[in-house]
């Protein structure tokens, strides 16, 4: 058993480990984007599609008085009464330019990488389903607001490029740092916060989804200049204007008075849009049903639905999904990391490499998963206790964390200065300490290298079998029809045979 383990771990890995197998990457790349093309063509334009409930959502407004989510129906129905501009049409076509404009975006990242990282890791950066294909796998995703929030983090982190890399680059001390720090600051609250208070009007999630990374990458900058307090205080008066937007859109969840309001404007407008169609006086439907339910009527839904449905069964469904994409997204992460870590010191020190070392590359995921996944991750934390689409809160934080991944001049701050933003990790020890002991213990017990096929059999099952939806899931999630027919043929051939 043991030569087998080590025949298929060797064959493996010669072609799955292998940074310079450019070949097997190529064609894994080109076939991918082969398949993403068809996957806009089928879903983009031939079918069109756009689940109901993401359009009527789009169509709440203020004017039955002041509600969260209504910023963008109040201009989409500005335009189609007083332009007679078709706003279902706006909509549609605005939703699918940014889902298409961020996919290619991630793919070229991606591109940018494929080089350096070997075939196991872009494989998972492509195929991975709680990442670019998961609105492929939901069909209930183009059109949400999330890929708004991507937006900020973006231009945030295009800005972080912009300040570091002559600071890095050029070995700056602290005094010849402070131009490009302060440049950072002042662009950063300008830009987002002009992406961010209007998307927070359309959506007030943004609080715990996208303004946790936000505030940590943030922070992280500032405290090449500036001591732990003031680099905190700065963070803050940044982002100030979203944050009070945000905190004050959680106040105004509307109510049943405004929901009835809505859905009775909108039959004005339901014979262009029969999305919006419904009797007004029934119980309401979709989006708006959520104005009349409290908090804790939310939580015993979720408790109902993603946890105590099906006997557990659902619970179970989703620690599963959780536990082996979370598995592979972060042994990706650590091989993209200690890649670059080596890149960088063959460059810098190509008299001594040596001082690449595994320790240190663990050290380095460490710090940077803690930081830019598990810290976000908690900041979500409210949403799995009020929303029932735990898949999509996953997909948001592990597609925001690998756009961290993907810019070096982050992954230098937090590898070359990391002395300046270790503030962070002592203020938060106790919790750093316990998952730096777990990672540490993890990478002791060497689990893939002991059991390289089972890694590999779930690998395979993950990327090109499991299917993780946005909410409620079932366990033809876990087999597809598809697979299981396979598995049968297979037995009754061994059977017969």
């Amino acid at each position: 058993m043991q030569a087998l383990n080590q025949k298929i771990r060797e064959i493996s890995q010669n072609i799955l480990n292998n940074s310079q197998n450019f070949l097997w990457k190529n064609l894994v790349f080109y076939g991918f984007i082969i398949l993403l093309s068809g996957y806009f063509i089928n879903s983009l334009v031939i079918k069109r599609e756009f689940h109901d409930y993401i359009f009527a959502e789009w169509f709440i407004h203020y004017r039955s008085g002041f509600v969260r989510r209504g910023l963008g129906g109040h201009i989409l129905l500005f335009l189609q009464d007083n332009y007679s501009i078709n706003a279902g049409l706006v909509l549609t076509g605005l939703s699918y330019f940014i889902f298409l404009m961020f996919s290619i975006f991630y793919v070229l990242k991606v591109k940018q990488y494929k080089k350096y990282i070997d075939l196991e890791s872009l494989l998972v950066l492509l195929f991975l389903p709680v990442l670019i294909l998961f609105p492929a796998n939901t069909r209930v995703i183009v059109g949400r607001k999330e890929f708004l929030f991507f937006l900020s983090l973006l231009a945030n982190l295009w800005l972080v490029h912009q300040a570091l890399t002559p600071i890095i680059r050029d070995n700056l001390d602290i005094s010849n740092q402070r131009k490009f720090i302060d440049s950072y600051s002042l662009k950063l609250g300008l830009i987002y916060n002009l992406i961010s208070v209007p998307t927070t009007l359309t959506h007030e999630a943004i609080l715990f989804l996208s303004l946790p990374l936000n505030l940590i990458i943030t922070s992280s900058v500032l405290s090449l200049q500036f001591f732990p307090l003031k680099s905190l205080k700065r963070t803050i008066m940044i982002y100030a204007p979203t944050l009070v937007v945000s905190v004050i859109c959680l106040f105004f969840k509307g109510n049943k008075n405004i929901a009835l309001a809505i859905c009775e404007s909108w039959q004005k407008y339901s014979h262009l849009y029969p999305e919006l169609m419904a009797d007004c006086n029934q119980e309401m439907y979709g989006v708006l049903k959520f104005f009349q339910i409290s908090t804790l009527e939310a939580i015993q839904e979720v408790i109902e639905m993603n946890i105590l449905q099906d006997h557990g069964m659902s619970f179970v469904l989703w620690i599963f999904g959780f536990t082996i994409n979370l598995i592979l997204l972060m042994r990706m992460s650590f091989r993209v990391l200690d890649s670059f870590i080596n890149r960088y010191s063959r460059q810098n020190n190509p008299i001594d490499p040596s001082i690449h070392t595994q320790s240190n590359s663990i050290e380095v995921f460490t710090r940077f998963s803690f930081k830019y996944i598990l810290l976000p991750f908690i900041g979500t934390g409210i949403l799995y206790v009020i929303a029932l689409d735990w898949g999509r809160w996953l997909f948001i934080t592990a597609i925001s964390y690998v756009l961290c991944l993907l810019t070096p001049s982050l992954v230098q701050l937090e590898t070359l200065h990391s002395h300046s933003t270790h503030w962070m990790l002592t203020c938060l020890s106790p919790l750093y300490l316990v998952y730096k002991k777990a990672v540490y213990w993890i990478y002791s017990q060497a689990f893939v290298e002991k059991f390289y096929p089972a890694y590999l059999s779930l690998f395979l099952y993950t990327l090109f079998f499991f299917k993780f939806p946005h909410f409620d899931i079932k366990i033809y999630n876990i087999y597809p029809p598809y697979l299981w027919g396979i598995i049968k043929k297979m037995i009754k051939f061994s059977i017969n045979y």
